[in-house]
């Protein structure tokens, strides 16, 4: 017995699926080092550094997820003229991911965060950024590469992370288009344009944007039903998924019901890019015409094997069928 007994069919199907993903791609850089004394200069801890990686962050680890469980994926974002797009870039490719729907800014920096970890805590984070919109000719090429692409796509998921490559504009623009060809919108948002997505066909905010696009500070239980159908009927979106860190999440499905899922219990090391996996699993499996409560449960496993790792790190389909069989 095991916690999803469809996962071998879910992961065989992903293949082949074409998605494109359009938002904010970003470099996570690591420097890993140890903390043995407290700075002479400041009390702040001194770390040695010991190594250093990257791998991908933002909507391009949207785009790596996707491509881990099979999916033929094409990201649409900006990148500057620096180094840092060279690495997103090269990741990219050594993935086997198309670049060609990536552009660059030489005006700004690509969106970089830079987590300095000690004995596998994090100490700090350094963002470099730049979060005003896309100029109009870039912002309008941008979408016309993405529209050229429409006919050919299943999906196209929105992972708006409010670094400026996504505007009102442009959104109602690629929704409007993409229900027109018929391809299946999701979308990850944030503050900025939280209201301005509309009747897309899954919406899925965290608790914290949640709770913020409705000017609260909490959610109480009794409340989650309430609270979520409104959205629903207000957003006139079709399915809405909040996802709860420890509390679960909480699906609200096409014809209104809501079914709640527990948090997995396996070990979390790392929460980062837990909601990257999170989309990119339930978009493949409701492609498949799984309920929305399947396909949470398929979300809940991956989520749950990459929250196993430190950084944000892709959904692996081995470590995926091991936790899988454990949890059952």
């Amino acid at each position: 017995m095991s916690y999803l007994p469809h996962l071998e069919k879910i992961l065989e199907a992903c293949a082949g699926k074409r998605v494109a993903v359009v938002g904010d791609l970003m470099l996570d850089r690591y420097i890993w080092g140890k903390v043995e004394r407290i700075s002479p200069e400041a009390p702040v801890p001194v770390v040695s550094v010991e190594r250093r990686s990257h791998s991908l962050g933002g909507s391009a680890n949207v785009v790596h997820n996707l491509r881990a469980l099979g999916a033929e994926v094409l990201p649409f974002g900006v990148v500057g003229s620096d180094a840092a797009a060279e690495v997103v870039v090269g990741l990219l490719r050594e993935a086997g991911i198309s670049t060609r729907g990536i552009l660059q800014d030489e005006l700004r920096p690509t969106t970089t965060k830079t987590r300095i970890i000690a004995h596998e805590q994090h100490v700090v984070r350094i963002d470099e950024e730049r979060t005003e919109a896309l100029r109009p000719a870039l912002a309008q090429e941008l979408l016309e590469a993405l529209r050229s692409q429409l006919p050919q796509l299943d999906a196209l998921i929105f992972e708006d992370y409010d670094k400026g490559v996504l505007d009102a504009a442009s959104i109602a623009a690629l929704r409007d288009a993409a229900r027109e060809a018929g391809v299946f919108t999701a979308v990850d948002p944030k503050h900025r344009h939280y209201h301005a997505f509309g009747p897309v066909d899954l919406f899925k905010p965290n608790q914290k944007e949640f709770l913020s696009a409705l000017g609260r500070a909490s959610l109480p239980e009794s409340e989650v039903e309430g609270l979520g159908q409104r959205f629903r009927q207000e957003s006139a979106c079709r399915e809405l998924v909040i996802t709860r860190g420890a509390q679960g999440m909480a699906l609200f499905d096409e014809e209104g019901r809501l079914t709640q899922l527990p948090a997995l219990r396996s070990a979390i090391v790392d929460v980062s890019g837990a909601g990257d996996t999170v989309i990119a699993a339930l978009v493949l499996a409701r492609l498949q015409g799984y309920k929305l409560s399947t396909a949470g449960r398929f979300a809940s496993l991956c989520a749950a094997q990459v929250c196993g790792e430190l950084g944000a790190v892709p959904v692996r389909p081995d470590e995926l069928r091991r936790l899988n069989d454990f949890l059952g």
